[in-house]
């Protein structure tokens, strides 16, 4: 038998067009943001969308399809070719129209022509009628294949408000505006590319010439905000991310990394995001700073949630060793404030792509080596000590005291945070009203269940006087503990919303000591006690600030001062 070679054609089955139609968008607002742009691409000066539970309907005011030839070739037939006298603004693949086919239901009516689709009873086969009353533009009328739940509504509005925000031309959801002519908006930056706008926190969203393409998360380029293109960027076959050979995005983003750079190395505290990009451009070589700037830069996260940098991590001569523990960690916490060692929370390892702590500090000190030539490789002379032997002789019983077992120096401290724990401000406003208690716990000064009450440490009061000093740090605790609305007994993360809770009300703090070192004449007197001498001193001082506080506001009446006694 002779050696025969024939060249052929590969060939679409029927069954990849109809999977490639039924599968293009996983939402109907992408399918809808798809005839949106088609509308772009006509010419239309405007879009207006309507979408009721069992109806969407998506009309404009375009060329539409001119004769039957066109309908022909490009609506008939996917993926034809696009010819550049179109001017197509978002059209390459040609294929748009049929996620709009998965959803429903479909009638199209351009000029007087009238397209009947409906993929699910009739698969790939459409009635085309013409000789119809002429249809201005283009109008698709989609009778829905699933009703929507009202859910489903206002998900679908909330993600179209999104993606056709930077549209080019006015376009409307069910008689409002939702588009805006990003030419008419304020931007940090303007290019012949892209308008651009960072800000600190969320993602990055993509818009190619208005239309959303995705969002990057944070960590990516260390910030967030959008990017409007002027040109067409390189998508791939769903829309939904960019080609990396896309010359647009390449010029782009190597403009928003550099700014999100200079923005983050100026500032003092950066996001978890910008200290993720940092890490990630010190590992690939791609930091333009001086050694001293990178020496200094707050990547290394304690478990107890406060940043460090690589200056900071070997100064630390207090600790003899260092150890790993997720943040917020009880035990971790501990150790950490107990300077047993330096405990790195196991999120840092994950910043640096490594899995275990002398793998990070082998890490750090090749960063550190290829900025300074000065430099010895400290890191690798730190001890590690995995957390488990730290605590496997301490206990994390927390023991509520009943009154009778109180001694009286806790009786007067039990009584003196009752009497001012109503001027320490909170969110929750049951959280002034939580039961106080008095307990016994060798991992924590203090603990709520979130709800009931909060309980301090006998530990941690032995170490405070009655003094003005040491109502601040009864106060700061109490404080802290009323910004936890859920038990913090187990490991416990503090968020964001803790963080601004405590901050917001710092201040009342001040508030809670003046008021208990006015009462604690009478409060010590009640429990068979006497004032100190420099308890004495300081209600002296504060009677005194009061009489001179009176003095100044009678002659400077308009003065106002919040909290008092």
């Amino acid at each position: 038998m002779s050696k025969k070679t024939e060249t052929r054609n590969f060939k679409m089955h029927p069954k990849l067009l109809f999977d490639v139609i039924r599968r293009q968008a996983g939402t109907l607002a992408k399918a809808i943001l798809e005839g949106v742009m088609n509308s772009v691409d006509a010419g239309a000066t405007e879009c207006r969308i309507t979408l009721r539970p069992k109806r969407c309907d998506i009309v404009d005011d375009g060329k539409g399809f001119q004769s039957k030839k066109e309908v022909e070739q490009w609506f008939e037939v996917f993926g034809q070719p696009h010819d550049e006298s179109e001017k197509k603004k978002y059209g390459t693949f040609r294929m748009g129209r049929g996620q709009m086919f998965a959803f429903g239901k479909n009638i199209w009516k351009t000029g007087q022509y009238l397209m009947d689709v409906d993929i699910y009873y009739r698969g790939l086969d459409y009635d085309l009628t013409t000789g119809n009353k002429n249809e201005p533009g283009c109008r698709i009328e989609i009778t829905l294949y699933n009703r929507l739940l009202p859910s489903d509504l206002d998900q679908t509005e909330r993600s179209l408000e999104q993606w056709v925000k930077w549209i080019p031309i006015p376009v409307f959801f069910n008689d409002r505006r939702i588009s805006k002519d990003p030419a008419k908006a304020k931007w940090d930056k303007e290019t012949d590319d892209a308008y651009i706008k960072l800000k600190q926190n969320g993602g990055l969203a993509i818009y190619n010439l208005g239309a959303h393409v995705l969002e990057l998360p944070n960590s990516d380029y260390g910030t967030g905000g959008e990017v409007v293109s002027k040109k067409q960027i390189k998508v791939n076959f769903a829309r939904n991310d960019i080609q990396s050979d896309c010359p647009v995005w390449n010029r782009v983003k190597k403009l928003v990394d550099r700014r999100a750079m200079e923005r983050v190395i100026k500032k003092k505290a950066i996001t978890d995001g910008e200290r993720q990009r940092l890490a990630d451009k010190l590992l690939r070589g791609e930091m333009a700073f001086d050694y001293k700037a990178r020496r200094d830069m707050k990547l290394i996260t304690a478990c107890t949630g406060r940043q460090h940098s690589c200056d900071q991590l070997m100064s630390l001569v207090n600790f003899p060793q260092l150890s790993v523990a997720p943040k917020g960690s009880l035990w971790g916490d501990r150790v950490h404030r107990q300077q047993l060692a330096f405990v790195i929370a196991d999120e840092t390892l994950d910043r640096f792509h490594v899995d275990t702590v002398p793998e990070l500090l082998a890490a750090l000190d090749k960063l550190l080596l290829q900025d300074d030539k000065h430099y010895h490789g400290s890191f690798g002379k730190l001890k590690f000590t995995p957390l488990d032997q730290l605590v496997k002789n301490m206990d994390n019983k927390h023991t509520i005291l009943l009154d009778e077992e109180l001694k009286p120096n806790e009786i007067l401290w039990l009584r003196l945070m009752e009497c001012g724990i109503a001027l320490l401000t909170s969110e929750d406003e049951q959280a002034k009203w939580r039961k106080l208690k008095i307990g016994e716990s060798k991992c924590a000064n203090g603990w709520t269940d979130g709800s009931a009450y909060i309980a301090v440490a006998r530990g941690f009061l032995a170490k405070c006087q009655p003094s003005l000093d040491g109502f601040y740090r009864v106060g700061r605790l109490l404080l802290h503990e009323m910004c936890h609305h859920s038990p913090d007994t187990e490991d416990h993360d503090h968020d964001q919303a803790f963080y601004e809770e405590f901050h917001d009300n710092v201040e009342s703090i001040g508030w809670f000591a003046s008021h208990c070192l006015v009462r604690l004449p009478k409060i010590v007197t009640a429990v068979g006690k006497k004032l100190t001498k420099t308890q004495l001193c300081d209600a002296d001082a504060v009677v005194k600030a009061d009489k001179s506080m009176t003095a100044l506001l009678k002659d400077h009446p308009t003065v106002a001062i919040r909290g008092g006694t």
